[in-house]
């Protein structure tokens, strides 16, 4: 790495701010969006479908972290080692990007999973499967906060200070033409794309100059049980799933112990941040929101393969409970046999065709768990119709149109295969891995 910051015009460094490097550094996140559009004050990038991971460089020292703030290091000691700067002494930084298994060869995202569920880099140098650092931004260097600055500016300072070798790779993007690379997100089977505000500070947390648009329907939901597997199936049959909503009146009044989703983590496919929860029928939590609920969203008996049902069953039984953490409302929708509830404290990602009329997956599929998400950060996505500036609703409240963004990293780790299998009947099939794209 090299330091360019000489280079910046004197505007420029008038935005530096002189800071310490920060120790486990906070992601932008970005807001879902119903168009595609084109705008010469936007550039639009690849949306990636890998891990999210914030890389802080120190003084002899390289640390990774996903975006919950894992420290996520010894999954990739290959990239620490290309960013330690090979003996040359690296100025400190702190680089935003997305892990993905290698896109040369258009490996599916569910290939991750290896590298994902590993925390020994010895382990992780044996792996088969290969990944990259795409980069795209760059928040801290040689001392001083970068964020300040506008985004195609630390964009140009993010091109000169690495040294892209290795697994190290710089996103592409492009200025303006949003809807011609959307219309080849399409073609070449991507997840969709991202749009940024050219002249935007890096806002830590969801912000309004980061805008992200999916071509395949992409959901995250919490795991809050499963059912007994039928024929030669192992372990359990289907997943039963659910995302937090605002508690209405009613639900209020009711009563119910919460179903907190808070606890220490396990790694990889043994988890995002396990937990522990009790209480009676409904499951609910306070917090600066209001209360809110987990609704019910449906059964997932699809995606999965031998090795994921074994894994993904033990973490499930060790989470047992004996009452359904969901809200009282969802009550004649949940099985009453065969079936056994779980402290919601997983985070998986799911594929589907659409959202039925009652409010449940169609077609869903599992893609596999996010080590890198907490379970109460998961909430009902769905794009709003109208125009391309049109937000999402979060977590059931609409948000105001207008040109906005946030990232939010999609960092996951899938496991298995992706097949379809409905809602309705929450089937057991395998079929062929859905080709993933990846951008967090």
């Amino acid at each position: 790495m090299t330091n360019p910051l000489a280079e910046l015009s004197p505007a420029e460094r008038k935005a530096l701010r002189q800071a310490d490097l920060p120790g486990n550094p906070k992601p932008m996140l970005a807001v879902l969006v119903a168009e595609p559009f084109s705008d010469p004050d936007w550039i639009f990038e690849r949306k990636l479908d890998g891990e999210r991971v914030l890389a802080v460089v120190g003084e002899g020292e390289v640390r990774l972290f996903a975006r919950n703030g894992m420290d996520v290091s010894g999954s990739y000691p290959e990239v620490v080692e290309a960013l330690s700067g090979g003996g040359e002494k690296a100025p400190m930084a702190v680089l935003d990007g997305e892990m993905v298994a290698s896109l040369d060869s258009g490996t599916p995202f569910v290939q991750l999973q290896e590298r994902i569920r590993i925390d020994d880099p010895e382990e992780a140098r044996r792996s088969p499967v290969a990944v990259r650092y795409y980069l795209f931004d760059v928040l801290h260097l040689g001392g001083f906060d970068l964020k300040g600055l506008p985004l195609r500016t630390r964009k140009g300072l993010l091109r000169k200070a690495v040294s892209f070798h290795g697994p190290l790779r710089f996103l592409e993007h492009r200025t303006g033409e949003g809807e011609a690379l959307f219309r080849e997100a399409r073609r070449e089977g991507w997840e969709g794309g991202v749009a940024k505000k050219a002249d935007s500070p890096y806002q830590v947390g969801r912000s309004r100059a980061w805008l992200k648009l999916k071509c395949a329907q992409r959901q995250d939901l919490v795991l809050c049980g499963f059912t007994e597997p039928d024929g030669r199936r192992k372990e359990f049959g289907a997943l039963l799933v659910g995302y937090w909503e605002k508690a209405q009146e009613k639900e209020k009044q009711g009563g119910g112990a919460a179903a907190g989703a808070q606890g220490g983590g396990e790694r990889g496919t043994e988890g995002s941040r396990g937990g522990q929860a009790s209480g009676s029928g409904e499951g609910g939590r306070s917090g600066r929101a209001g209360r809110r609920v987990l609704r019910y969203a449906g059964k997932v008996g699809s995606g999965f393969n031998e090795d994921t049902l074994r894994r993904l069953g033990r973490l499930l039984k060790a989470r047992r409970r004996k009452t359904p953490p969901f809200s009282r409302k969802d009550a004649g929708d949940l099985p009453k046999t065969g079936v056994h509830w779980v402290t919601p404290s997983l985070v998986g990602r799911f594929g589907f065709s659409e959202w039925t009329a009652t409010g449940k997956l169609r077609h869903p599929r599992f893609l596999g768990l996010r080590r890198d998400k907490d379970p109460e950060e998961v909430v009902k996505e769905e794009p709003v119709a109208g125009g391309p500036w049109t937000l999402v609703k979060d977590g059931g409240e609409p948000t105001a149109p207008g040109r906005a963004g946030g990232k939010e990293d999609a960092g996951g780790e899938p496991t298995g295969s992706g097949n379809g299998g409905s809602e309705e009947d929450g089937g057991e099939g395998d079929a062929p891995p859905a080709r993933e794209g990846s951008h967090a």
